[in-house]
Parts: C-alpha cells; sequence; structure tokens
C-alpha cells in the first residue's frame, strides 16, 4: 500500500489534502524516471534509464489503511490524475521503500503537449524547484478537451 507522488500530491502540494494523515512518508529519488512541466502540475515518464532521476515522496499506508479504503483511496487519485480521461496512467514501479503505485503521463497527452507549438517541454528533476505560486488556483477537469485548466479562486473580503 504505497503511492509515490513527485509534484502537487506532496506534503503540502496544491492536492495533497485528499492523502489520509498519519500515513508515513519518505523523500526519495527514483531512477529511471524522467519528469516534465506541464505548467501548473508536472507529468512523469518511466525511462528506465538510470540517469533520468526524479525526487518524490514514497507515501506508505500499511498499517493505516483497510483494503476496502486503499481501494477507494486509489478512486480518489485516479479521479484526480484524470485517468478516465487519458490524462495520466496508473502504474507501478519500484523504489528504494519497495514497490509503489506511480501515474505516469499518457502518451496521449504527452504527445498532445509535445504538438503545441507554443508550449516548451521543460524536464525537471524536483518539483518543488519550481518557482510558481498556484496556490490561489481552482482545477478543473474539461472533459471535452480531456485537460485540466485553472481559474483563480474567489478572493473573500
Amino acid at each position: 500500500m504505497k503511492l509515490f507522488v513527485y509534484g502537487t500530491l506532496r506534503k503540502g502540494g496544491d492536492f495533497s489534502q485528499y492523502l489520509p494523515e498519519g500515513r508515513k512518508i519518505t523523500l526519495c529519488q527514483l531512477e529511471g524516471v524522467l519528469m516534465y512541466n506541464l505548467g501548473y502540475y508536472p507529468g512523469c515518464r518511466i525511462t528506465g534509464k538510470k540517469e533520468d532521476v526524479v525526487v518524490g515522496e514514497v507515501n506508505d499506508f500499511e498499517g493505516l489503511l483497510s483494503q476496502e479504503e486503499w481501494e477507494n483511496l486509489i478512486g480518489i487519485m485516479d479521479r484526480i490524475e484524470g485517468v478516465a480521461n487519458g490524462l495520466f496512467d496508473r502504474s507501478t514501479t519500484e523504489t528504494p521503500y519497495g514497490e509503489a503505485i506511480i501515474y505516469t503521463i499518457s502518451d496521449k497527452t504527452l504527445k498532445r503537449v509535445t504538438d503545441d507549438k507554443d508550449f516548451e517541454l521543460q524536464v525537471l528533476t524536483d518539483w518543488a524547484e519550481v518557482n510558481m505560486d498556484v496556490a490561489d488556483m481552482v482545477p478543473t477537469l474539461n472533459k471535452e478537451k480531456d485537460n485540466v485548466t485553472f481559474r483563480a479562486k474567489e478572493q473573500k473580503e
């Protein structure tokens, strides 16, 4: 019951509140994975190349969640990651702490991004290095276009 996260699901990230408290979080480097900056969130691809390294967190839910709760959590993660819409794929990878689920950018999404002549694909090692403030943005899934867009949160007076 492990989940490797590398972007907005990392502790303190915009979507980390969807992960249950009390989990064991271990920061680690994962070899054989390449990370791209997709704008408001990153996307990874498993390459198997030792020189491709990503910094992320292994979240261990062993002893914290029942099998049913784990399956419910993965269902929530699938929705956040847009698995049904082909935005990301769910797979497993080996980490220094055992096998973990990882969400990787789908072929469809990578093609759409690389075909966009106005978008420069940037390779990253650590999402925490990206200096962008998206805390005041709200993600919105656009099912017709199979993507996530962001809009500013309404300000409260």
